[in-house]
């Protein structure tokens, strides 16, 4: 604050100033000193190590070692040195003794940017004091990074020095406008005679209460703002300043509040000194400019021999440093083509093995009848080898396909993409209305009630598939269908078309190689809950469908008789509901199920389904059979009551199937419509 006055520039005059100083006491005549001898010339083809060439001295200049080990260069034909002596130079040595330099040292003297005192920087200090080869610039700048008021600020000071005049601009950004920061600005220089230091303050009311007049008594703290000017004389070399030649003035801002209405003061008070410090800034520049000239002069051609080795040297080290980079390319592009080859070839025999075991799986597969083939694609599917399971069930349909197996080899096959699902039939919920020529002219309704009957034979059985699909399987539900007792029935419906069309002595072939299946393979369990879902549900389920192929094979040798009326559709559903009229209708439930029937088989006997027209076609078929069975269910809708939606759901069913597979299969899916397909 205020008191922080004065000229800082003569703590950093540097060595020109210090160099007056001690020379000050006048010799007897000249003493210039003898010139050193030269640096030991370099061999022109031998490139000199900055580290340890000795420097090169012009005549009369001599080295002056500093306590950081390097050295800076005085003498030479600066006239200051007219007057010095031996012991003066040895005085002047004597006192640099302990100056610090933190900068680089080039050929053993002082060479760039550095910090250069007499004591080390402390916290938050450096300095931009700069050598050329020894030889000290006039310009030069200082700064100190510290904390004021909790911020951080930096006090800078930049310093001319141009012979015997000097000049220091303290926090300044520009001449004409001085910071008004935490920290004071000034101008301060000498021009070899006078000393002048224009400086911009700030402090209290009552630090300075006679400046500030106007401050009121209770605003003893007030921060105000003003200027100063101070001027001295230049006292002789050696001596120190007198007081009476030493004046200090303040003014206090028009508005020592506002900071801002002391700018056209500031300007005016430092109007009649500008021409002497921009002319001190030019003179110090050219100087330096020169110095620098001449200093460097002398190591030319050493540089240029050092610049040529290093871009030798750098030429040499980049192309190492691409052969290097060739080879490592060359070398992991070399690993990449073999490790690729390998890949292919492994890739190749792998393919070749793969087409080998396809081929010989396939093989194994023709020997099989349809239930044997349906049973190894089960197995594949559980043993999760989806491939092999797909290959088993298109041999099925593609050999075998007017087998009451192949609609669910069709409905498993489609649930990976494949193959399409048998026409539709009124006898199986997953299947068309529409029945298939092969099979007996057994109407659905006349199958549920054999299933019926069945079902009670093989109760036990059933009780254990569904304590299974209830305690072990229940809520996962597979896509195989087999788990969850909501999908109970459905499977049992769907079997039990499939036994019906199948002979005793096939049923009994099937009951045989199932068992012989199963005894051979032990049920292991592990852990998993779906994977051990699966195995149980298959058992149970195959004690089922066993149980059922018997009491079907027992049916067809007449030793279990099939419910009255088997060989016509009878509307025996269970459900004595279906014996009373629905609401408005003159005919019970059970007799507009009959003439649906009727209307039904008239449809399926006039649009029969053709043999080998193909699996896009059978969908199309599907897709067509259920459309038109729609058309005649939907009027008798009101009448057939609790008989209704069943059988529309089976129609709906084909439908929504034979869509799906048909354009699946379709090469334009827009040629999937639904009408009678005749190839």
């Amino acid at each position: 604050m205020g008191s922080n006055w004065g000229f800082r520039l003569c703590a950093a005059a540097g060595v020109s100033a210090i160099v007056a100083v001690l020379l000050s006491a006048g010799a007897a005549g000249p003493q210039v000193p003898p010139p050193t001898a030269p640096a030991a010339a370099v061999a022109a083809d031998a490139v000199p190590d900055p580290a340890t060439q000795p420097p090169i001295l012009a005549p009369g200049e001599f080295l002056v070692p500093l306590k950081s080990g390097c050295a800076i260069v005085l003498g030479g034909d600066d006239t200051a040195w007219a007057k010095a002596k031996p012991e003066d130079i040895e005085k002047i040595r004597s006192s640099y003794a302990s100056w610090i330099w933190n900068g680089p040292c080039r050929f053993g003297v002082a060479h760039g940017s550095g910090w250069f005192s007499t004591a080390a920087p402390g916290p938050g200090q450096s300095a931009n004091d700069t050598f050329v080869y020894g030889h000290q610039l006039g310009r030069s700048a200082r700064y100190t990074r510290m904390q004021l008021g909790g911020q951080i600020v930096t006090d800078t000071l930049f310093t001319y020095i141009d012979g015997r005049r000097n000049l220091t601009l303290s926090n300044l950004r520009m001449l004409d406008r001085p910071s008004w920061g935490d920290l004071e600005s000034s101008v301060s220089f000498s021009d070899g005679q006078n000393i002048v230091s224009v400086q911009a303050f700030y402090s209290t009311c009552g630090a300075f209460r006679n400046v500030f007049r106007g401050c009121a008594s209770n605003d003893e703290n007030a921060k105000v703002y003003g200027l100063g000017l101070a001027t001295d004389v230049v006292p002789p070399p050696g001596k120190a300043s007198k007081a009476s030649t030493y004046k200090d003035r303040r003014f206090p801002c028009p508005n020592y509040y506002d900071p801002s209405t002391c700018v056209s003061a500031w300007q005016a008070m430092l109007a009649p000194y500008s021409a002497t410090i921009e002319d001190i800034i030019k003179a110090t520049d050219a100087r330096d400019a020169a110095i620098t000239e001449k200093a460097s002069a002398p190591y030319a051609e050493m540089e240029a021999r050092i610049a040529a080795d290093q871009a030798r040297k750098a030429a040499e080290a980049k192309a190492t440093a691409d052969r290097i980079a060739a080879e490592k390319a060359a070398a992991e592009k070399a690993a990449a083509d073999a490790k690729a080859a390998a890949e292919k070839a492994e890739a190749e025999a792998a393919a070749a093995e793969k087409a080998r075991q396809d081929a010989e799986y396939a093989a194994s597969l023709k020997p099989m009848n349809a239930g044997e083939l349906f049973v190894k694609a089960t197995e594949m599917k559980s043993a999760g080898q989806p491939e092999k399971a797909q290959t088993a069930l298109k041999s099925l349909l593609t050999r075998y396909p007017d087998s009451p197996l192949a609609a669910q080899a069709a409905q498993q096959l489609s649930t990976f993409g494949g193959a399409p699902a048998s026409a539709p039939r009124a006898a199986t919920p997953t299947s068309s209305p529409a029945p298939r020529p092969a099979a007996p002219a057994t109407p659905q309704w006349t199958l549920d009630s054999s299933m019926q009957a069945m079902s009670t034979a093989c109760a036990s059985q059933i009780a254990d598939l569904r304590s299974l699909a209830q305690t072990s399987i229940s809520p996962i539900t597979h896509r195989n269908g087999w788990a969850g007792e909501d999908n109970f029935q459905k499977n049992q419906q769907i079997k039990m078309s499939q036994i019906y069309g199948e002979t005793a002595q096939n049923l009994d072939a099937m009951v045989a190689r199932d068992e012989a299946y199963f005894s051979s393979h032990p049920l292991q369990l592990t852990g998993n809950v779906e994977a051990d879902g699966i195995q149980k549900g298959l058992r149970a389920d195959g004690a089922v469908l066993n149980c059922m192929r018997r009491q079907r094979s027992m049916q067809i040798r007449g030793q279990i008789q099939p419910p009255a009326g088997s060989g016509a559709p009878q509307l025996t559903t269970g459900s004595p509901e279906g014996n009373v009229p629905a609401a408005g209708c003159s005919m019970t439930q059970n007799e507009a199920l009959q003439t649906f029937d009727s209307e039904f088989r008239q449809l399926t006997n006039r649009y029969p389904l053709q043999q080998g027209i193909g699996s896009r076609a059978t969908y199309q078929y599907a897709y067509f059979i259920g459309v038109e069975g729609v058309k005649l269910i939907e009027p008798l809708k009101a009448c057939m009551g609790v008989n209704y939606s069943p059988n529309r759901q089976l129609l709906q069913g084909a439908i929504d199937n034979g869509k799906k597979g048909c354009e699946a299969l379709a090469v334009d899916p827009s040629a999937c419509v639904p009408q009678y397909p005749t190839q």
